[in-house]
């Protein structure tokens, strides 16, 4: 009984935590696309998790240069 009901709290924990996480991390419409992309092609495809890493980084990276960046709400903004 015991075992079930630390189960459940550290389920809520892990929940509670993902979408604080989630919350500060998808800023923009890029960034919840990459990330509602990339929930997708892990849980469907068998994808290796460095290749979403990859992925994103040159996503970021493209639309950094080409300058569709938008400015965070009460985010820093590091300088270029």
């Amino acid at each position: 009984m015991m075992d079930q009901e630390v189960v459940r709290r550290r389920g809520w924990l892990m929940a509670v935590v993902t979408w604080q996480l989630a919350r500060a991390a998808l800023v923009d419409a890029v960034t919840a696309g990459l990330g509602l992309l990339a929930a997708v092609l892990m849980f469907w495809l068998p994808v290796n998790s460095a290749c979403l890493v990859l992925g994103g980084a040159g996503v970021g990276l493209a639309v950094r240069l080409l300058g569709l960046e938008a400015e965070a709400q009460g985010g820093v903004r590091c300088p270029s």
